[in-house]
């Protein structure tokens, strides 16, 4: 009789493991897969691409659409100025350049930007093989575009 019994057991034991599993999936954070811990982009003068330092990891390999917004500074506050869009396999060998650069980070989109203060903005939408979408942001912090000085000028 005991073999009756502890079918219907293993059978609910057998489906709780499922949903666990099945819940720990769609749990799973975003940095499981991608994480983004610094974005810093340096002053420069209008005419020169500003230089960025990124601290990313990537974890496992995955597929993104990403969106870099430089948000400039306004009278009220901050408005998107310059926007690039694209989508890219993210592999875990995969390394940013060694001179970083905001024309790099926004491409194929050139941000032509004159004097005044800005912060990159960007969000990717990661799509891992089969699991949810997932979201990870991140910003910059402020910075300068300065006037560019001109030859002769005082």
């Amino acid at each position: 009789m005991t073999h009756k019994r502890t079918w219907p057991a293993f059978i609910v034991v057998g489906w709780l493991a499922i949903l666990a599993i099945s819940v720990w999936h769609a749990n799973m954070p975003a940095s499981s897969w991608f994480d983004v811990s610094k974005v810093y982009v340096f002053d420069s003068v209008e005419g020169e691409t500003p230089g960025m330092i990124a601290d990313r990891t990537i974890r496992k390999s995955f597929h993104a659409q990403w969106v870099v917004t430089v948000y400039r500074k306004g009278a009220r506050g901050f408005f998107p100025y310059c926007v690039s869009t694209g989508t890219n396999s993210y592999d875990v060998d995969d390394v940013l350049p060694d001179r970083l650069d905001l024309d790099f980070w926004t491409w194929p989109v050139r941000c032509q930007l004159p004097e005044g203060q800005y912060q990159v903005r960007t969000r990717w939408i990661i799509n891992p093989v089969g699991y949810a979408m997932r979201e990870v942001r991140a910003n910059s912090n402020i910075f300068t575009v300065r006037p560019k000085i001109q030859p002769g000028a005082h």
